[in-house]
């Protein structure tokens, strides 16, 4: 069997990224220097390393009697360990070893000092190097926490030598795995060729930039990108079982794969900062144990507006309750939140994809919504703080209007139907209580709007009646209880010379306008909102163009509400689908006038998804987070 000439030339040139990589990396690349941090967890893999503490002007850490610090990806070179130690109160014999090696024993004294030893490259494997320090206890069979002092580790590589064979295998297996999942989304092979060069680059570019720390993340990614295959391969049955192909769509789900990817990995790196992740697993488990009326009277007393009686549904959080029969733990849930959230989030672009399709726009239409919708910094927002509810709550919220386009298809609803969208709405109301006010303004202007087309007119009787009736449902259910004692806050607030929860507390996310503009959007694609709503006007007065113009108005109402109360960047997540809709429309129309056009559409949905993702790693790694990194 003789493989084709084509065939060959095509797989080498896909996976000539590889060895681009590898070159720059190891040829051109600089070496390796690392230092364990302080400010944010520690990123490798460790064992009996305290958290930071303070004392004596400095910052440090406890390792314990026996620790070990794992370094994956170091090249087969000479490494000089650095380390500033101090013993505590006795001088005591500390032993390092390498890979199980001993290679050196060092008596420290009870004050700080500075070790240099120099790890010659026949102790590097090349592979996974644990480095392992040793030292008796202050009080022989008691308390192994204390054992050293350490302010400062570092390992820096001192000469070239030979490539890590870890990080080649490495990126040999994403160059595998990116094709793969090329081939069961059904990309095209000049796609899949794409597919794997462009995640090989930011691969290298991670691993030129936090080489160690990356490596640390392979085994998540590994995982993670094995769900994504299993998924990928049920979706392709379903496609193939169907007859559905579309190029646009398999990009689609391409990209939709590669978020999910994303954040599962680094939303579960050693290194990442939880703020309210693990209380909403935690939230999760009481309310699974019965104690949803403590969870409740916590979340309810929001110190922003210091009352004790913000409507705060819990409704996001009984979603997750079934995973607690299989997550017991609050480290368990943490984790499977953060992938469960994840997945669902990356459905949001197919959403967005189906509701341009459904209007009658192209599927390239709806394939720039999508990676703008992924291209936008403000999609990572809410990963960072783990605000589960907002972002479950914009998955139903896309999802309702998804709902309505397709029944708006019809000539009328059913019943059925009518049930349908009532029930998404008061979920959608339920789930935030942002979406109380947000969610009845954009389909109340776009019932507005369709009444004022006679065509459009029994739209916006079905719209105010199905919205009429989700907030009257809402009220009953939950916020009737909270109408006066928020009202009330309200005016409190407009009387205060002082706000609690707006310029007062400090956020690194809370700025003008301007540094909104550009943080969430990067400028460009609000510049586009206006063009793409007048080309939507031109082509005629749809649901879709009242559904768009609803989210403006919104835009515009909510970010002249933030310079009075501070909606923490709840507006700008909202408006998501709009801010990816109206410019993708605009650039589908910048395609058709030819080459320049298109030149010009995929450098700026390279540079926002560039952009988006080198923000949420500097997150995920560093922990470097704010308007002008977003």
């Amino acid at each position: 069997m003789t493989i084709p000439l084509s065939l060959l030339r095509t797989f080498a040139l896909r996976y000539l990224s590889v060895v681009f990589a590898v070159f720059t990396l190891f040829i051109i690349g600089s070496p390796v220097h690392y230092r364990i941090p302080f400010s944010i967890p520690i990123e490798l893999y460790s064992r009996g390393v305290g958290e930071t503490e303070f004392g004596g002007g400095k910052t440090f850490r406890w390792f314990a009697t026996d620790s070990s610090i794992t370094f994956s990806g170091l090249d087969r070179a000479s490494h000089i360990l650095v380390m500033n130690l101090h013993d505590g109160i006795l001088q005591r014999q500390l032993t390092i070893r390498l890979n199980e090696i001993t290679i050196a024993h060092y008596d420290v004294r009870p004050s700080w000092q500075k070790v240099y030893l120099l790890v010659p490259e026949t102790q590097i494997t090349s592979y996974i190097d644990t480095l392992a320090l040793s030292i008796p206890p202050l009080d022989p069979g008691k308390d192994t926490y204390f054992g050293i002092a350490v302010s400062s580790l570092s390992i820096h590589q001192i000469d070239k030598g030979t490539p890590s064979l870890f990080v080649i295998l490495a990126l040999i297996g994403i160059a595998l795995s990116i094709d793969f999942l090329g081939y069961l989304t059904r990309l095209n092979t000049a796609d899949r060729t794409w597919a794997v060069w462009l995640g090989v680059f930011l691969c290298g570019y991670t691993l030129a930039n936090w080489r160690l720390q990356t490596m640390a993340l392979f085994p998540i990614w590994s995982n993670m990108t094995l769900l994504a295959i299993f998924i990928a391969g049920l979706l392709r049955a379903y496609v193939i079982r169907r007859q559905i192909s579309s190029p646009w769509f398999a990009r689609v789900l391409m990209l939709s794969l590669m978020l999910f990817v994303l954040h599962a990995t680094t939303l579960n790196a050693p290194a990442f900062v939880d703020i309210d992740h693990r209380a909403r697993a935690n939230h999760v488990l009481q309310i699974a144990a019965g104690n949803a009326a403590a969870v409740q009277a916590r979340l309810s007393n929001q110190y922003e507006w210091g009352i004790s009686s913000v409507p705060y549904s819990l409704l996001s959080y009984y979603f997750f309750v079934p995973l607690a029969t299989f997550l017991p733990s609050t480290l368990s849930m943490t984790t499977g939140l953060k992938i469960v959230v994840s997945l669902i989030n990356a459905t949001i672009p197919s959403l967005l994809y189906g509701l341009m399709v459904n209007a009658s726009y192209s599927q390239r239409a709806g394939f720039l919504a999508s990676a703008l919708c992924i291209g936008l910094p403000v999609q990572h927002i809410y990963f960072h703080d783990g605000s589960y509810p907002t972002i479950i709550g914009l998955w139903f919220t896309v999802l309702t209007i998804f709902v309505i386009q397709v029944f708006e298809r019809r000539s009328a609803w059913s019943w059925i139907g009518f049930l349908i969208v009532t029930a998404l709405i008061v979920i959608s109301l339920l789930i935030y209580v942002m979406h109380i006010v947000f969610l009845p303004v954009v389909l109340g202007v776009a019932a507005l709007i369709a009444y004022a087309h006679p065509a459009l007119r029994p739209t916006s009787y079905r719209l105010f009646s199905v919205v009429g009736i989700s907030i009257i449902i809402a009220i009953l259910l939950y916020y009737g209880q909270f109408i006066l004692p928020t009202v009330s806050a309200v005016i409190d607030r407009l009387q205060a010379s002082t706000r609690v929860g707006h310029d007062s507390l400090p956020s690194p996310l809370v700025g003008s306008f301007l540094e909104q503009v550009w943080g969430h959007t990067r400028l460009l694609p609000v510049v586009l909102l206006p063009i793409g709503l007048f080309l939507m006007f031109r082509k005629g007065a749809t649901i879709h163009l009242a559904m768009m113009s609803g989210y403006v108005v919104l835009l515009i109402i909510s970010c002249l509400v933030d310079t009075q109360f501070s909606l923490w960047n709840k507006h700008w997540y909202f408006c998501l689908p709009a801010l990816a809709i109206l410019p993708a429309i605009v650039l589908d129309s910048f395609v058709q006038r030819g080459f320049a056009g298109r030149v010009m559409t995929a450098i700026l949905v390279a540079f926002l998804i560039w952009e988006s993702t080198l923000a949420w790693l500097l997150r995920a790694m560093i922990y470097e987070w704010s308007l002008r990194t977003l």
